[in-house]
């Protein structure tokens, strides 16, 4: 039997060929993968008098994409909005669209938001796309900007790569007499909803609350209010038999509790503007034990307070779209930051169809 006897130094040499070798064979790593963008086609890049110039806004690369608002100032003299195509990422069909046509001073936002039961789009696509008519031999460039948001309405770190195309325009209409063109987008009808105080139906008790014979006990719980990361200062109402028995008002973590409660049953109640109400169903049986109701979401979303996440909610938003607050309503800004965007549509989106009172498990 042929032995080789190996040296400390033969031994290290091979284990660095062995390292180098694993290397090399290594597959591609998290920094190989290319990030997620927002790129912008024009169609044609050169046109003529009367051509329509469509400006698409493609998607690559990207993950939990729930809504986009993309918003191009293009020269007013030179093109004219004519019309939004829809795309794949975001469609009549899987989602909620506010365009609020091109403005007189060149400006032209378009946002939308997938709705519920649709997930995410992730991979690459076309969003939506911009269509212009030329009407001034001049060659202009649009300025662009774009705002991707998740399904918790929490802005995607998406790139816009060319948010400054050129369109070169000939001299020479592609018509043999050019006439005025009339952009034939419809402004979006902003019917002004009337918002109703909200009026939960709260559920009977299962039995009046009385203070039978047995130890009282403490109810807790947790109200995460939706997408926010303060839930403090919401209200929870502790009722039996349609009476206030006590009122607790939730910490910054979202906890409230009630000490001292007699054996019964009770009804909890939460409620607030722009929120679906909450509703807890709570026995108590008198062994003094803590009852723990756990974690329970406060849904938002509902801008006429009628219980519903509805199309009428998605009008209000549009109606004050890229607007502050104020003169913007308070309803509208879902998110509170003191501007309606997407990040608000998207609120609506990820809740949409949902009807309270919600019954708490």
């Amino acid at each position: 039997m042929l032995r080789i006897k190996m040296n400390n130094h033969n031994k290290t040499i091979l284990l660095i060929l062995a390292l180098l070798t694993l290397v090399m064979i290594m597959p591609t790593t998290a920094q190989d993968v290319p990030p997620p963008v927002v790129r912008l086609e024009v169609n044609p890049a050169a046109a003529n008098v009367g051509d329509t110039v469509t400006v698409s806004v493609r998607l690559e690369n990207v993950t939990q994409l729930y809504g986009l608002q993309v918003t191009c100032q293009v020269d007013p003299t030179v093109l004219v909005g004519l019309t939004r195509v829809e795309g794949d990422a975001f469609t009549s069909a899987n989602g909620f669209y506010v365009d609020q046509g091109m403005k007189s001073d060149g400006k032209w936002l378009i946002a939308a938001t997938r709705l519920q039961p649709n997930p995410a789009f992730d991979g690459n696509g076309t969003a939506f796309a911009f269509q212009y008519a030329v009407q001034n031999a001049v060659n202009t460039t649009l300025n662009c900007t774009a705002l991707g948001v998740d399904s918790k309405s929490m802005p995607l770190p998406i790139t816009l790569v060319n948010g400054t195309p050129t369109i070169g325009v000939g001299v020479e209409p592609t018509a043999a007499s050019p006439t005025e063109i009339i952009p034939t987008v419809e402004a979006p009808t902003a019917t002004e909803i009337a918002p109703t105080e909200i009026q939960p139906t709260e559920a009977a008790p299962t039995a009046e609350a009385t203070e039978s014979a047995g130890l009282n006990s403490v109810i807790q719980g947790v109200i995460v209010n939706q997408f926010a990361t303060d839930s403090s200062g919401l209200t929870v109402q502790l009722t039996a038999d349609g009476s206030l028995i006590q009122q607790s008002v939730t910490d910054a973590g979202g906890l409230f509790s009630f000490a001292d409660i007699a054996p019964g049953s009770y009804v909890l109640l939460v409620s607030a503007p722009e929120h679906l109400a909450l509703v807890y169903t709570v026995t108590v049986n008198g062994d003094g034990a803590v009852v723990d109701l756990g974690t329970q979401t406060f849904v938002t979303g509902d801008t006429d307070n009628n219980q519903t996440i509805d199309l009428a909610d998605a009008a209000l938003v549009s109606a004050n779209f890229d607007s502050a607050v104020p003169p913007a309503p308070e309803g509208a800004d879902l998110n509170h930051d003191g501007q309606i965007n997407v990040s608000d549509l998207v609120l609506i989106g990820v809740n949409f169809g949902l009807v309270g009172p919600i019954q708490a498990n």
